[in-house]
């Protein structure tokens, strides 16, 4: 990090030195049948087409390549998203069908669009996700028992139970059916199972 404030520092001097004048800076692009030559540019990775012959003074070369080394220091990496499940609760206090749920998490750094995503029980009794996004680190339940979704609760819409006490496995699966995640649970007591470590 105090690589990147000191490479920021000499950057901005040497900005500073251009704005005034005082450093001369030619930039040369050729395409095709073009030719532009500019004045101290302050240049920045993007605005030259891939395609074309760019020849720099030994001072914008040198300007550039610290441009590219600090942005590249700075920028963090595109996120994605690790949607997991998390939590089965197979064997609550009262009714099964009225407190049986799965926990999804989202363990990434970007928002995950789940919808058609389904979530399958071993005897194939599938819940189908409708429009729903799953931001980073949200958490979102899936009951079985009829409700009004929400932001944070989805309702398969189900009066009978799911999850079999003795055992069972969740299986999720994305939009064109591939497996994203999948936890066995043994049964028995306590009645819940944490997928997650």
């Amino acid at each position: 990090m105090k690589l990147f404030y000191k490479i920021t520092l000499l950057i901005l001097t040497i900005s500073l030195l251009l704005i005034l004048g005082l450093l001369p800076v030619w930039l040369t692009v050729e395409a095709e049948n073009a030719e532009v030559t500019t004045d101290q540019l302050p240049l920045r990775p993007g605005l030259i087409d891939a395609s074309a012959v760019i020849t720099f003074t030994p001072v914008a070369t040198l300007y550039l390549s610290l441009v590219l080394r600090a942005e590249e220091e700075g920028s963090p990496a595109p996120g994605t998203g690790e949607v997991k499940i998390g939590h089965i609760e197979y064997n609550p206090d009262g009714s099964d069908a009225e407190g049986e749920y799965v926990d999804l998490q989202n363990l990434g750094t970007a928002t995950v669009d789940i919808t058609g995503w389904t979530l399958r029980d071993e005897a194939d009794t599938v819940f189908t996700f409708p429009s729903f996004s799953l931001a980073s680190l949200a958490q979102v339940r899936v009951w079985v028992k009829p409700g009004v979704d929400d932001a944070t609760n989805l309702y398969w819409g189900r009066n009978s139970a799911i999850w079999n006490n003795t055992g069972d496995t969740a299986t999720l699966r994305d939009a064109t059916g591939n497996e994203v995640d999948q936890c066995t649970y043994p049964g028995g007591t306590p009645g819940f199972y944490d997928c997650l470590p």
